[in-house]
């Protein structure tokens, strides 16, 4: 290229050799190739594209325009060294992270007995986590004028019941909901069994929200959209089909094929993610 356009006039030269050429389109394509055929290497793919960016863009502005920079590694070690902390002791959690993108403060919580939260986990049951949402909703809604709520298994059906009794929620996401508080986990323990830590205790069955979870999903009028997988938990899609109804604009039932019930596989988690932003960003 450099031999053709060596007579050229000097803007014919530039632009000669701003031409794409074979080997520099087949090189962005192939830098599409990880989502098609390689799937569980996305992260080392990001890593990759990540560092290419930043040797390309030492090479604009230090090859191209000839201007020194001094603080390009420095300030692409801050970058890092600052999400790596912010990772550790901050947040480490995707999903949040691609809400703030969006311009959406999330909210994470934990329910009654589990993670941070107090109390005891064998304490816990549909009606003691449905009282915990109201609870963060309400204190959400002191801050911010819209909320969405989001759900997964039995944190989906809770945020179905409780959101059939509020106003103040705009758009509500489930991701593999339990179908019913009436028929799941219907089986007590045995009489006289002793109390675990760290299995629903006997309260749990019996400690259930009048209104299931069909006839309050039937109450919601707002935005709602479920996704699941066709590999979810035996009966979950075909219970939830048994009421869902037609979808329209503002109800979706989404079922990926192949995701499982917590969407074990990146691709499936990468789908729902997406799904839940852009839901979100549309009806919030």
């Amino acid at each position: 290229m450099a031999q053709q356009s060596a007579g050229l006039a000097p803007h014919l030269h530039l632009e000669a050799q701003t031409r794409w050429g074979a080997a520099e389109i087949a090189f962005w394509v192939c830098s599409l190739l990880p989502f098609l055929f390689l799937p569980s290497y996305l992260a080392l793919a990001s890593q990759i594209a990540i560092t290419a960016l930043f040797a390309l863009s030492i090479d604009l502005v230090l090859g191209y325009a000839g201007i020194v920079t001094l603080g390009h590694a420095a300030f692409f070690g801050l970058g890092a060294y600052g999400a790596g902390l912010f990772s550790k002791f901050v947040w480490g959690e995707p999903f949040t992270g691609l809400l703030f993108g969006a311009g959406i403060a999330a909210v994470r919580f934990d329910f009654w007995g589990s993670g941070d939260s107090g109390g005891e986990f064998c304490d816990m049951t549909p009606n003691t986590e449905i009282a915990d949402l109201h609870a963060v909703i309400r204190w959400a809604g002191r801050r911010w004028p819209r909320i969405g709520v989001l759900g997964l298994s039995m944190g989906g059906g809770v945020s179905i019941c409780t959101c059939a009794d509020r106003r103040d929620v705009r758009a509500l996401v489930t991701w593999s909901s339990v179908p019913s508080f009436r028929d799941w986990r219907a089986e007590r323990p045995a009489a006289g069994a002793r109390k675990n830590p760290l299995t629903p205790g006997p309260a749990f069955w019996t400690d259930r929200p009048e209104t299931d979870i069909p006839e309050a999903y039937a109450r919601i009028t707002i935005p709602k959209l479920q996704v699941q997988g066709d590999r979810d938990i035996e009966g979950f899609v075909d219970g939830f089909r048994t009421f869902f109804g037609k979808p329209t604009a503002t109800r979706r039932h989404v079922v990926l094929p192949g995701a499982d019930h917590v969407f074990t596989h990146w691709p499936h988690r990468r789908r729902v993610i997406a799904l839940t932003v852009r839901w979100f960003e549309r009806w919030l």
